[in-house]
């Protein structure tokens, strides 16, 4: 019968060492979301380990879509912006929301760069693309 064992976040992988070192089978342990399913009982001093917040047991059938979840997560595609740099924008949300600027380039964590023309200077903000409309720039500068 397999055991979830809940672990505070950024924690999964030192109690999952930990068990492995003490003879318990890992199922999976998550990388974000706290858990780590065993397949057999974890060792009785489990809840003493540093991180860890509780052990349930749980049935086969649970464990299959606690995995078949996680899964789909890790499926989840790229979001793709449809801004692209050079760009004209505007704000549409947000504490910058009507401001005017171009887009500059993409981030690594799916922001979009932009310089923003605020009291006539060219500032660099960090934005979601869903925060910013394409604008002609006709009607951006008028």
């Amino acid at each position: 019968m397999p055991f979830i064992i809940m672990v505070q976040p950024s924690k999964e992988k030192n109690v999952a060492e930990i068990l492995k070192k003490k003879g318990a089978t890992i199922i999976f342990a998550s990388r974000q979301n706290g858990m780590i399913i065993c397949h057999d009982r974890p060792p009785a001093d489990v809840r003493s380990y540093s991180g860890v917040l509780g052990v349930l047991e749980a049935s086969e059938e649970t464990a299959r879509r606690l995995l078949s979840m996680e899964e789909k997560k890790e499926e989840k595609p790229a979001v793709v912006s449809p801004i692209t740099p050079g760009e004209a924008v505007i704000v549409i949300a947000g504490s910058y929301k009507g401001f005017a600027g171009i887009a500059r380039q993409m981030t690594g964590d799916g922001k979009v760069l932009v310089h923003l023309s605020i009291y006539g200077k060219g500032v660099p903000v960090r934005l979601a693309p869903e925060d910013l409309k394409k604008e002609e720039m006709g009607e951006l500068w008028r």
